[in-house]
């Protein structure tokens, strides 16, 4: 394993419904500030009957209208269906970018339920499940967590990389 030092940069974020757009941009950024490999996450919630939305903006609805506004949101509508997107850029060279997008179905709570987790785990229930995230325990959390499916695809490309193209990588920079 190589140590990963967190870095806080304040860079521009564009405005768009699709989270691999929004985390390729951010990651060339990130690049651009740092110098070094980068590793960028965004979330994305996609209510269906909202069309793409709020997709990658939802940090914003979630600011504006908190848990409970988010689940009233579909109150007029039949289809409480969604996706969560947990998308990962990664730039070695700041010119190729890498997306491992980590995606689970499932449905948005009537009301939010549980406080487990964190931000808006209390308002998506997992396809195939009775419980939003907020209501599972760690380990349910971790078997459909969007997270660990975009995270694993990562592990399996930089396990693919051979020595002499990890080694170029400059992990001592990160």
């Amino acid at each position: 394993g190589h140590p990963v030092k967190h870095l806080k940069l304040d860079i521009d974020e564009i405005q768009s419904l699709e989270v691999e757009e929004v985390v390729r941009h951010k990651v060339l950024e990130a690049y651009r500030h740092a110098q070094v490999p980068v590793l960028v996450e965004d979330i994305s919630y996609i209510y269906h009957a909202l069309g793409k939305l709020p997709g990658p903006l939802f940090k914003w609805f979630l600011k504006e209208l908190k848990v409970e506004g988010l689940c009233k949101l579909l109150d007029h509508y039949d289809d409480r269906t969604a996706t969560v997107q947990a998308a990962f850029g990664l730039t070695l060279d700041g010119k190729e970018v890498r997306i491992f997008l980590g995606e689970m179905k499932g449905q948005i709570a009537d009301a939010p339920r549980g406080t487990n987790g964190f931000g808006a785990d209390s308002i998506f229930i997992p396809e195939g499940h009775e419980k939003t995230w907020g209501e599972m325990s760690e380990g349910e959390q971790i078997q459909s967590s969007v997270r660990r499916i975009g995270l694993k695809k990562l592990e399996a490309f930089l396990e693919s990389l051979s020595e002499s193209e990890a080694h170029e990588m400059r992990w001592e920079g990160l």
